[in-house]
């Protein structure tokens, strides 16, 4: 499902340029910013994919992930330039424990990858690999 995210309107010939503009131009941020292994809730974790000005292309999806696994969203919405993308925690939380995460200390932290897929307004569709720093929690593990 594409999600458009267009920041202005103006004409680019160069296609090495457009995708130095999409690729630099584009932030991402996950919240929570501390994710408990133990929540046994069927809550979701919010990626925000922000393109700076100016933004040719459309975001095709988004996937958060770790280790080589990855989630695609299961649900993207649009608002105030942002793209707004779920991803069920329960899986995310699969993934970090399989990798053994926290699997003996409290607190530890790790980077996620976002992987956002693009098609710019010319030239060939692309990703773009953001990192983010999670924190994770382990609660069964505290004081160890």
């Amino acid at each position: 499902m594409k999600r458009k995210l267009f920041s202005g309107l103006s004409l680019i010939i160069s296609i090495g340029l457009i995708v130095l503009l999409a690729s630099g131009c584009l932030t991402a941020n996950v919240d929570p910013d501390t994710l408990n292994l133990n929540n046994k809730g069927n809550g979701v974790i919010t990626a925000y994919v922000t393109p700076q000005d100016p933004f040719f292309g459309t975001v095709d999806k988004v996937e958060v992930g770790y280790n080589g696994e990855f989630l695609e969203g299961i649900k993207y919405s649009v608002e105030d330039n942002k793209l707004i993308v779920k991803i069920e925690r329960k899986e995310l939380i699969k993934i970090l424990k399989d990798a053994g995460i926290a699997e003996s200390v409290f607190e530890q932290y790790v980077n996620l990858g976002v992987i956002i897929y693009v098609s710019p307004v010319i030239g060939d569709d692309f990703s773009v690999l953001k990192d983010y720093n999670l924190r994770v929690i382990n609660p069964s593990n505290a004081g160890k």
